[in-house]
């Protein structure tokens, strides 16, 4: 809550900003002189990526089957026993200048070649943000998203449609909400950072033929703008950081944003 008074809405487990909050963007790497930012708008993301659904593939053994459209940084090739993909940035989660994403991952498997064999508990995802460890763990402990994490999909567990097919069991699990825990892959980014991502495959096999894996993506999305730096010489910690409070602004209304590795944060006033 701010130190006027305004309630703050949390939307099923979000603790989001809103129009006309303060912030500032800590990244681990700069500890004085960080802009504060007004949010001037705030969205809720319906997705993000080209293939059906919105969801982003990040890697596949070949090209995908249609509909199904790999991220242009997407990583191609069939991984064998215990081998991980490189660093994958994709392309659908780059953003605008004044930009910031707070987002929530399911880690999803495409498999057009029915009885192929795959499961998506064979994959293991960890995100990783340029120049920080490794997250959803800490530094010492990985802490991969797999998919036994996640509410139970009938996409788990069946093979999803080729072009101009239904999935079958549509209504399975429909009285759930599929990110309902996945508040532990919640991370930040802003408009000059990307999270990347490897891919590990724990199959006892070389990758079948026909499969892909895509992250499927809730969140929201704010536009920052500027504000200009006070000229009181008011200083304040915020979150770790040493900033210049704006004029008229009081230090207790700026949320800090950690869009660096904080492993389990959201934003939080101070």
């Amino acid at each position: 809550m701010r130190s006027t008074g305004r309630e703050r809405f949390f939307r099923g487990g979000w603790n989001t900003l809103e129009p006309g909050d303060l912030c500032i963007l800590v990244d681990g790497t700069t500890w004085s002189g960080l802009p504060v930012y007004d949010v001037v708008q705030a969205r809720g993301l319906s997705s993000l990526g080209e293939s059906p659904g919105g969801a982003t593939v990040i890697w596949a053994v070949s090209s995908p089957y249609p509909p199904y459209k790999a991220d242009p940084k997407a990583n191609i090739g069939a991984l064998s026993a215990g081998q991980t993909t490189p660093l994958i940035a994709p392309d659908a989660f780059q953003l605008q200048l004044n930009e910031l994403v707070q987002a929530r991952f399911k880690l999803k498997l495409i498999d057009t070649a029915a009885g192929s064999g795959a499961k998506v508990d064979n994959f293991d995802l960890t995100a990783y943000l340029p120049g920080a460890s490794l997250y959803w763990g800490t530094t010492q402990t990985p802490a991969p998203l797999n998919a036994r994490m996640q509410l139970p999909d009938p996409a788990d567990a069946i093979a999803l449609p080729v072009q101009d097919a239904n999935m079958s069991l549509p209504s399975a699990y429909a009285q759930d909400d599929g990110f309902l825990y996945a508040e532990t892959t919640e991370m930040f980014w802003q408009y000059n950072i990307i999270p990347q991502f490897i891919l590990k495959w724990n199959g006892a096999y070389l990758t079948p033929a026909g499969i892909a894996v895509a992250l499927e993506v809730q969140g929201y999305d704010y536009i920052l703008r500027e504000r200009a730096p006070g000229t009181q010489n008011r200083t304040a910690v915020v979150g770790g950081v040493s900033i210049n409070v704006p004029d008229g602004v009081s230090q207790d209304d700026i949320v800090p944003v950690p869009v660096q590795a904080l492993a389990g944060s959201s934003a939080r006033g101070q």
